[in-house]
C-alpha cells in the first residue's frame, strides 16, 4: 500500500512540476529521482492541505456573496477557485478576468449586476487581506522565536507594506472614492504614458470604474458585515492551509527552518502576486531559491523542494481549471442543443 501510495503521488507530481524543472536543464530522470528522494507522507499532507485551501477558499466565496444578499453554494464556489485561476492564468489581467467570470456566473444564476460585482471585488479584498493576516502572523511567531533576523525584518515590512497598501487601497476606494481618484490621478496618467509605448491602456476608465464598484460594494457589505468578516476569516484559513502545504514540501526534503517556510512562502506568493508573468511562472521559482540559498539549503534541494510546491498551487490547479471549464462549456452546450430540440410550449 505505502509503495503505491508513494508510486501514485510521485506521478502526479512529475507530470505537473515537468514543465517547470526542465526550463532549469534538468531531464526527466534527473527530476522523478528528485522526487522519489521526497518523503510520501509530507508530500500527501501538502496536497491535502492544499486541497483544504480551496475548500476555504469556496467557502469565502459563499460568505463574500452572502455579505451583497446574494446566495451561492459550495459546489459552485469550488468550482470558481479553479475556473478563475485559470482564466486568470490564461488572460493575466490583475484578476480582471476572473472577476469578470464570477460577475458573468452571478448574473446568470439571477443575481443583480451590482451585487455580482460587489460580491466579486469583496473575495478578491478577502483573499488579499487573509494573505496579510497569516503572513503577520508568521512573522510575529518567528519574532517570539527569536528567529528574525534583520534581512527577514526588512522583508516582512516590504511585504506588510505591499499587500497592506493594496488592501488599504480597496478598503479606501470603498469608503472615500473620490479621495481614491484624486491620489491616483498622477500614478495613472504615469501609468497612461508607459501603457502608450506598447500600444495599450488608457486606464483612467478602469481605475475609476473599479473605484466606483467599491464603492457601491461597500453600502451593500454595510448591511452583512459578519458575513464579509467570515469571508476574510476563511480566507486567512485557506493562506494557512497553504503555508502549511509549503511547509509540509520542505519538510519531505528535510528543509527543516521554520524561518524557511515562513520567508519562502511569502516571497513566493507574492511574487505570484505582482508579477507580469502570469502566476509569476519562473519567477517564484527564482525568487524563492535564492531565499533557500540565503538560509543555507542546497540549490538543487531547493530548486526540487519549490518545483514540487508550485506543482500542487500553480500546474495542479490550473490543469484542474481547464478540466472544469472544458466540461462546463460542454454542459452549456448540451443544454442548449436539448432546449433546442424541444417541441415549443402552446
Amino acid at each position: 500500500m505505502k509503495r503505491n501510495a508513494k508510486k501514485l503521488v510521485a506521478a502526479v507530481v512529475f507530470i505537473a512540476v515537468l514543465a517547470v524543472v526542465l526550463v532549469h536543464g534538468k531531464g526527466a530522470d534527473a527530476v522523478l529521482r528528485d522526487i522519489r528522494e521526497g518523503q510520501t507522507a509530507f508530500l500527501a499532507v501538502a496536497i491535502g492541505l492544499q486541497v483544504c485551501k480551496y475548500a476555504c477558499q469556496a467557502v469565502a466565496y459563499r460568505r463574500s456573496f452572502a455579505s451583497v444578499g446574494s446566495r451561492m453554494g459550495f459546489k459552485e464556489g469550488f468550482k470558481l477557485v479553479f475556473e478563475t485561476f485559470f482564466v486568470d492564468t490564461i488572460a493575466p489581467s490583475m484578476n480582471v478576468s476572473g472577476e469578470a467570470l464570477v460577475v458573468e456566473q452571478a448574473t446568470k444564476r439571477g443575481d443583480a449586476a451590482g451585487a455580482a460585482t460587489a460580491g466579486a471585488l469583496l473575495m478578491q479584498a478577502a483573499v488579499n487581506a487573509g494573505f496579510l493576516v497569516i503572513m503577520v502572523a508568521g512573522f510575529a511567531v518567528l519574532g517570539a522565536t527569536g528567529g528574525l533576523q534583520p534581512g527577514i525584518v526588512a522583508l516582512g515590512v516590504a511585504a506588510v507594506v505591499t499587500v497592506g497598501g493594496m488592501v488599504g487601497a480597496m478598503a479606501v476606494a470603498a469608503v472615500r472614492p473620490k479621495l481614491v481618484l484624486r491620489l491616483a490621478r498622477p500614478f495613472v496618467h504615469l501609468a497612461d504614458k508607459l501603457a502608450a509605448r506598447f500600444h495599450k491602456g488608457p486606464f483612467d476608465e478602469t481605475v475609476a470604474k473599479a473605484v466606483t464598484s467599491y464603492a457601491s460594494a461597500a453600502i451593500l457589505v454595510k448591511q452583512h458585515g459578519g458575513q464579509a468578516a467570515a469571508a476574510v476569516a476563511w480566507c486567512a484559513l485557506g493562506s494557512a492551509c497553504e503555508l502549511g502545504c509549503f511547509a509540509s514540501v520542505c519538510l519531505a526534503f528535510n528543509i527543516h527552518v521554520p524561518a524557511v517556510w515562513v520567508c519562502g512562502y511569502v516571497v513566493a506568493t507574492l511574487a505570484a502576486m505582482v508579477s507580469i508573468v502570469p502566476q509569476g511562472v519562473g519567477i517564484v521559482e527564482a525568487a524563492s531559491v535564492v531565499v533557500f540559498a540565503l538560509f543555507g539549503v542546497h540549490q538543487a534541494t531547493g530548486l526540487t523542494a519549490i518545483a514540487v510546491y508550485r506543482a500542487f498551487v500553480f500546474w495542479l490547479p490550473f490543469l484542474a481549471g481547464a478540466l472544469v471549464m472544458g466540461a462546463s462549456k460542454l454542459h452549456g452546450k448540451q443544454r442548449a442543443q436539448a432546449a433546442g430540440k424541444q417541441p415549443p410550449t402552446a
